[in-house]
């Protein structure tokens, strides 16, 4: 004879299994959050010190060019990734 349950164990197992991959799916978040505010804070930094100097502004703008160059290339070779973020 087969019992039934509102819970049976095996949902109890799936949260045994889920719960860690949310702590980690949260630490990702936090941390890409914490780099967010690091890399706004270097920025700000850059952008101050490139005030003073032409050579460093000039710097900066190629480093972004480049920056912008690579997703470029990635987005040419997996086109999957132009749709991840903004609306074409």
């Amino acid at each position: 004879m087969r019992t039934s349950s509102l819970f049976p164990i095996r949902h109890i197992a799936r949260l045994g299994e889920g719960a860690p991959l949310g702590f980690v799916a949260g630490m990702v978040t936090v941390l890409y959050r914490y780099l967010l505010g690091q890399a706004s804070s270097v920025s700000e930094q850059v952008l101050t010190l490139a005030r003073e100097s032409v050579l460093l502004a000039l710097a900066w703008l190629a480093f972004l060019g480049f920056l912008g160059w690579v997703v470029g290339y990635l987005v040419r070779f997996e086109p999957w990734l132009q749709e991840a973020a903004f609306p074409t």
